[in-house]
């Protein structure tokens, strides 16, 4: 079926479809009114109605409607679930509450307890008759707002023994469950934090768990926890609801993330930051390191670090901030799951005297003096002494066992292959696949390595591949 989610229609179809709604279907909760929904005209304006949803506990949702113009005298509310079209369409008559505003209840039931994406509309009828669409929202609900608990015998306690942990206790469970489910969320922000628990059955029958308040950002004010069972022979079954409060006495000191330098080695100017959640800091999102050693942060670099199960690592190499000495600060930026970010100075790191590791088996520099290939060979050792011209030297490189590609690394030679003889240099830093910083020689005839260009975009400027050492 055709799922209706505006209010375009041609002026024929708007003029039948305003005759064939009756007061009998627009009134009534539970019947389908002649009218397909998106045929009635939307003249909502600049001060038009507006809707918000709120989810309850007990698989139902309200609808509340503020900014209703006082000449109106009824309030439609038709809703349906996107699953096969408009075939559970209801529409609900809204009532006015003490302050002015409109409201409907709606029961899940009356929508084939669906979960997912739900439409609804809104049309208002004026003391003069007229009935008028406005404004339509949608609203995605989960399988957790949609399920009714089934009244049960279960018997659920809750408790905050320990800060920073809510236990449960599940007890007058028949023996026949083999399972129960918790799924836990908080009154902040609906159901974003909402997780699935699994209870553990204890040797005295009793199903219990410990959540982890840390799962929930450390929130304090409502939980909701609703209690699923299973046996062996049935679906998963809501059984019961329940909440509690948590204040912020029973909620542990917030830690702060194990932030740590390792790996210094002095020889090749490089180290390591780390990164890990403690037992009582927050769930972390995204980490961002910056790191620079000048005093007008010139070499500053942003990193983002690897996340390997749960530990988040970033590799500092000097060779990366121009080569320069010195103090090197590294601040480290952390974005939280509740969306919080907040700045920690990790411990400084002192390079003072990095050398180049012995080079041995490399010969000695053949090509041409100030040359872009003799400044390449004298900045990379690695390089054969006989790969041709620099335009050449992609492909004598993979006849020499050298890996090429089109993605910038540090210590990679950038190959040019345009002109003449083409130009090669020497890749230093690298922020993006788009901006990179090289030296080089023989460029604009300057016969002395040096970083002439600064930042620049490589694939503008015509740089073909890259040679990997």
């Amino acid at each position: 079926m055709k799922k209706y989610t505006s209010f375009l229609c041609s002026t024929a179809i708007l003029a039948a479809s305003l005759l064939s709604v009756s007061v009998a279907h627009a009134t009534s909760d539970t019947s389908t009114p002649a009218t397909t929904v998106g045929q009635i005209e939307n003249t909502a304006t600049n001060s038009a109605p507006v809707m918000t949803v709120k989810p309850s506990d007990a698989g139902r949702f309200s609808v509340l409607i503020e900014n209703i113009p006082q000449n109106v005298v009824e309030v439609l509310v038709p809703i349906w679930s996107d699953e096969n079209g408009q075939d559970d369409i209801k529409w609900y008559s809204a009532k006015k509450d003490m302050s002015g505003k409109f409201f409907v209840d709606v029961d899940f039931s009356n929508h084939k307890n669906i979960a997912g994406l739900y439409h609804i509309h809104l049309y208002t009828r004026t003391d003069g008759g007229s009935l008028n669409g406005q404004v339509p929202m949608s609203h995605t609900f989960k399988q957790a707002e949609v399920m009714t608990p089934i009244t049960s015998h279960y018997q659920t306690k809750l408790s905050v023994d320990k800060p920073g942990y809510l236990h449960v206790s599940i007890s007058n469970i028949p023996s026949e469950v083999t399972e129960i489910r918790v799924p836990t969320w908080t009154d902040l922000a609906g159901q974003d934090d909402i997780i699935w628990y699994s209870a553990a059955r204890q040797t005295n029958g009793i199903f219990s768990l410990d959540i982890p308040l840390k799962n929930h950002n450390f929130e304090t004010g409502k939980y909701h926890l609703h209690i699923y069972s299973k046996t062996r022979t049935s679906q998963l079954q809501g059984k019961s609801g329940t909440s509690i409060q948590i204040a912020g006495n029973q909620l542990p000191n917030i830690e702060k993330p194990d932030i740590t330098v390792l790996n210094i080695n002095q020889q090749k100017g490089t180290y390591s930051i780390k990164i890990r959640e403690k037992e009582f800091s927050k769930r972390i999102k995204k980490v961002e390191i910056a790191t620079w050693s000048e005093a007008n942060q010139s070499n500053i670099k942003w990193r983002t670090p690897t996340n390997v199960n749960g530990e988040y690592t970033a590799n500092i190499d000097y060779a990366e901030h121009s080569y320069k000495t010195g103090t090197y600060k590294n601040h480290v930026y952390i974005t939280y799951q509740d969306n919080s970010r907040v700045g920690y100075i990790a411990n400084s790191v002192s390079i003072t005297n990095p050398k180049p590791a012995t080079i041995q088996n490399y010969t000695p520099n053949k090509y041409p003096v100030g040359q872009c290939t003799w400044g390449a060979k004298q900045l990379a050792p690695w390089v054969g002494n006989y790969w041709g011209n620099a335009k050449q030297w992609l492909s004598s490189a993979r006849n020499a066992g050298f890996q090429t590609g089109t993605t910038p690394r540090v210590g990679a030679i950038a190959v040019w292959t345009g002109g003449g003889y083409g130009h090669v240099a020497v890749v230093t830093e690298v922020s993006s696949t788009t901006r990179i910083r090289v030296r080089e020689s023989n460029y604009n005839y300057n016969q002395n390595i040096n970083d002439y260009r600064g930042w620049f975009n490589p694939v503008a400027d015509g740089v073909t591949g890259y040679i990997y050492p």
